[in-house]
């Protein structure tokens, strides 16, 4: 008992990703201990297209992995000798590629763990004593539980399911983050306890978030049909509460049970990084080539400056008045810089490509005849697609080729580059940011996290402590001036700025000055 068993191969498979759905079921059988019940069970799982089952009173006695004839996964586990109680997780084909482990705990609790390229997925089977056993019997159990959790990775996506005997009713008052307000029925003992358990845990009950018809709710139905109860519940972690898309009993489903089979569907859903900052707009400097427009532009900045000049000693008012009549000046001479991207494959290229789709219906008929004569119809389009884009292609590379001839006898180095980078492909590529790690080596996704640890890094680079040998003093002074820097030098020192530079946050470059 309560032994990790290991004997399954490495996972090739995500049993969970956000392209696809997941879907599980969990299901009180009353026994599998029959002849044709498992062939049952496993044609209804394949009718409900689950890839995972849990199974509540299997009824089979031990533990241990099987595969079944029709190709599916067992894992079981039940008591050393009675056929009584007695638990099981049913996977199919393709989730038994993505199977890490499983462990069996007693007969009442069972897990297995699924590889899963985002998030590992770890699945709990249990089988709670009923409302009417001793109340050490059920602290026991939940106990079982909270040491099974424990146990489990805190980073998977942990699913506990099964026959839990709890009402949970639709009052979810103070464990409105536990549960919704769908649930069935007035809450029993063990409902109360399911619910603390979740709280403590933050795990959420799924079949209380959808609003179903009481049909779909209902779980388990007495002898005589009069009686329903929504006691077989599937629980999540509260952080894949919205990966949740449904959970509803399938009554179609039949193993001559008392219970119904109960549903849930899953897809991943993960929280993107929006990034709120947006690019500005360059100014268009380049117009300031023009003599008309670099007059223009000129007499526009002094206008700017005289309507706006003030008597004001605040340095900051003097710099944001000088900035503006810049940049106004700019938006209203120069305007923004157009990015125009001329697509270089021709008209007549995309009428052929769609004549090229329309010969791809190979397969609406059945005459073997005329789908032969589709085919080489759509090889001998397809061929005329390929020699048109490959004349598009020239054609464009050689204008672009005499561009750049042109711009390089004017001397307009920088629209140079940039029609050499276009023709070798190096403007589309993507630059990535480099990953900011802890002092441990942990990937850190958070942007708060990553701003605190380039803030810790640089208190360590810069907050050094003093030398214990002091430096020595240099025995002539420097001749270096303090004074403030007179018009000269800054134009000097503006004339030695290279053109085409990317301006600052104030979106002023060097030409504008």
């Amino acid at each position: 008992m309560g032994q990790s068993l290991r004997e399954v191969q490495r996972p090739t498979r995500s049993l969970v990703t956000p392209k696809n759905i997941f879907t599980i079921g969990h299901w009180n059988v009353r026994t599998m201990y029959r002849g044709g019940a498992t062939a049952q069970i496993v044609s209804e799982m394949k009718r409900s297209h689950l890839d995972v089952l849990g199974i509540s009173e299997c009824r089979w006695a031990g533990a241990g992995r099987t595969r079944l004839a029709t190709g599916q996964t067992l894992m079981y586990s039940g008591d050393d000798e009675l056929h009584e109680g007695g638990i099981a997780i049913l996977i199919s084909q393709q989730a038994e590629k993505s199977l890490m482990e499983w462990t069996q705990v007693n007969k009442r609790i069972i897990t297995a763990r699924f590889y899963s390229r985002y998030r590992s997925v770890t699945i709990i089977q249990v089988y709670a004593p009923h409302n009417k056993r001793e109340e050490e019997e059920k602290e026991q159990f939940y106990q079982e539980l909270q040491e099974t959790l424990d146990g489990c990775n805190r980073n998977d996506i942990t699913i506990i399911m099964e026959d839990l005997n709890a009402k949970m009713g639709s009052d979810n008052s103070g464990y409105e983050r536990t549960m919704g307000v769908h649930g069935l029925g007035m809450q029993n003992d063990n409902g109360e306890r399911l619910c603390k358990f979740c709280q403590l845990n933050g795990l959420v009950i799924t079949g209380t978030l959808f609003p179903h018809k009481n049909v779909h709710k209902a779980t388990w139905v007495s002898a005589d049909g009069r009686v329903k109860n929504q006691i077989d519940h599937l629980l999540i972690n509260g952080r894949w509460r919205s990966s949740v898309l449904d959970t509803g009993a399938q009554r179609g489903a039949d193993i001559n049970s008392d219970h119904y089979l109960v549903r849930t569907r899953i897809t991943l859903r993960l929280s993107t990084h929006r990034n709120n900052y947006q690019v500005k707009p360059r100014l268009d400097v380049e117009r300031l080539r023009n003599d008309k427009t670099r007059k223009k532009y000129c007499r526009a900045v002094i206008n700017k400056l005289d309507t706006t000049r003030n008597d004001s000693d605040n340095i900051e008012e003097i710099w944001e008045q000088q900035r503006n009549a810049y940049t106004k000046a700019a938006e209203e001479v120069l305007g923004y810089k157009k990015r125009v991207n001329k697509p270089w494959i021709s008209n007549i290229t995309w009428r052929l490509i769609d004549e090229r789709i329309a010969k791809i219906r190979v397969e609406s008929t059945r005459s073997e005849r005329i789908k032969n004569r589709m085919r080489e119809e759509y090889i001998e389009k397809d061929r005329e697609v390929k020699r048109s884009v490959r004349e598009d292609k020239r054609m464009w590379m050689s204008e672009e080729a005499a561009r750049a001839q042109n711009t390089a006898e004017s001397g307009r180095q920088k629209e140079l580059y940039s029609i050499v980078k276009r023709l070798t492909g190096q403007s589309t590529s993507t630059r990535q940011t480099a990953a900011v790690k802890s002092v441990n080596g942990e990937l850190l996704k958070r942007k708060e996290a990553r701003m605190a640890r380039w803030k810790e890094h640089f208190q360590g680079v810069l907050n050094r402590e003093a030398p214990e040998e002091p430096l020595e003093e240099v025995g002539q002074e420097l001749n270096i001036s303090v004074e403030a820097p007179d018009v000269a030098e800054i134009r000097a020192t503006l004339k030695t700025l290279r053109n085409g530079g990317a301006p600052g946050a104030d979106q002023i470059s060097a030409k504008m000055l």
